[in-house]
Order: C-alpha cells, then sequence, then structure tokens
C-alpha cells in the first residue's frame, strides 16, 4: 500500500539490494498495491502489509512471507521455499509422521496467515489438547489465535470466553497480559462501550506499569467521547 511502512522499506532496503536484483533476473517480481488491485489481493486473502507470495508460474501458491525481511534473509527464505523447505507442504508431510506441538502451531499460523481459518484452528486446537499445561511454550499462543478467528468470525461471546480462560489459566504471564488486551477489543467490536471502558480501568489498576498504559488512557477517552457523526 501507499502508507505501509515496511512495504517502503522492502524497497529501500531489500528490493534495491545487489543480490536481490540479481536474484530477480531467474523470476518474475511483481509488486501489487492491494488497495488498487483488490481482486488479487482477494484472491490470495492478503491479511497484512507487506504480504509476499512465492507463487507457480500458473498462480499456484508455494509459501509466503508476511511482513519485512532484510537482504539476506530473503533471499534465504525465498530460496528455501522454491526447494519446499519450511513451507506448508512441508510442515504437513512432517505432521505425517512425527505431529510435534510445534509442527501443527507453525502449520496452524501458516493456515491463518492463508485466510484459512477453519483449517487454522483444527490445527490450534491439536496443539491445546496435546499439551494443556503448556509444558512446550506453545499454548497460549494457540489460545489468543483461537480467539482472533472467533472474533474475526464475530463469535463475540465465544471469542470473549477463550481469552478469558487465557487469562484464568495463565495468570502472571505475558500471555494473560495479551488475554486482557484482546478481552477489551473482542468487547468494544461486540459494540459493548461501557463494558471496555471498565475493563481497560481495571487493566491499568492492575497494571499500573504497562508499558503501553498511554494508548490504553487514550483509547478510554476516545470510548468515553468518541467524535460526533459526520453530517451530510
Amino acid at each position: 500500500t501507499d502508507w505501509c511502512i515496511w512495504c517502503k522499506r522492502l524497497d529501500s532496503f531489500t528490493y534495491s539490494d545487489s543480490a536481490v536484483i540479481e536474484m530477480s533476473k531467474a523470476m518474475v517480481f511483481a509488486k501489487i498495491n492491494a488497495e488498487v488491485d483488490t481482486l488479487t489481493a482477494q484472491k490470495y486473502v492478503i491479511p497484512g502489509y507487506p504480504t509476499i507470495v512465492i507463487a507457480e508460474s500458473d498462480g499456484t501458491e508455494i509459501e509466503r512471507i508476511g511482513g519485512f525481511l532484510p537482504a539476506a534473509d530473503f533471499i534465504k527464505t525465498v530460496n528455501d521455499y522454491l526447494n519446499d523447505v519450511g513451507t506448508l507442504a512441508d510442515y504437513l508431510r512432517m505432521a505425517d509422521t512425527n505431529a510435534t506441538v510445534e509442527i501443527n502451531a507453525i502449520i496452524g499460523e501458516k493456515y491463518e496467515s492463508r485466510g484459512m481459518y477453519d483449517m487454522a484452528m483444527q490445527y490450534y486446537q491439536k496443539v491445546i489438547d496435546a499439551d494443556p499445561d503448556n509444558a512446550q511454550g506453545k499454548t497460549p499462543e494457540a489460545m489468543l489465535s483461537v480467539g482472533g478467528i472467533l472474533l474475526r468470525d464475530k463469535r463475540y461471546d465465544d471469542a470473549m470466553a477463550t481469552f478469558k480462560n487465557v487469562i484464568k489459566k495463565f495468570s502472571g504471564t505475558d500471555s494473560a497480559i495479551d488475554g486482557e488486551l484482546w478481552l477489551g477489543y473482542a468487547l468494544r467490536k461486540k459494540g459493548d462501550t461501557s463494558g471496555a471502558i471498565k475493563h481497560y480501568e481495571t487493566f491499568l489498576k492492575n497494571y499500573p506499569n504497562f508499558e503501553d498504559s498511554t494508548r490504553i488512557k487514550e483509547t478510554i477517552e476516545k470510548l468515553k467521547n468518541p467524535p460526533p457523526p459526520e453530517q451530510g
């Protein structure tokens, strides 16, 4: 997009690198403004910017990169994907023979990044079921991801129940704080302004040293004093 900072950094630091330019001679590079070419953005279900899609000549997606990578990392990642290393297909093969918590978590993330939310939910649930006590450190993030997908589907009560479960189950951890923030966002999306205000005010009391407290206070102020509706 025209306003995406990390897109501009790809232009300045990655695509302009001599090694990336050399690499581009062996394939077709195309840069698309997702807010202009909306059909292509919809085809590949682009969730955020920048998203780099590596595809076959017929348009079939091989894999994607979400966000900025410096030149060396970009080249290595693209080459890995072209050699079917670290792709969704690669991890699905791994899961067939050794379905670990980490592998299932990665598959869930890859499906989610492609907008394939039902499949993502299945693999996140496998993580949650296999490691309910978070011995391998993937369960809270999987639960938060499930909550985010439920929220995207406007299943607000189910999403909030998931976030509350994270808060309760992993109290005292960064995951619980993330759950609190997601819960506040869910209340806002549901349209429960008074509930969101109360939640954020309680959050600030419970976490007085939260590093991004200014943003929370600004959110509370906007909820209490929404801008007047546009005239005309």
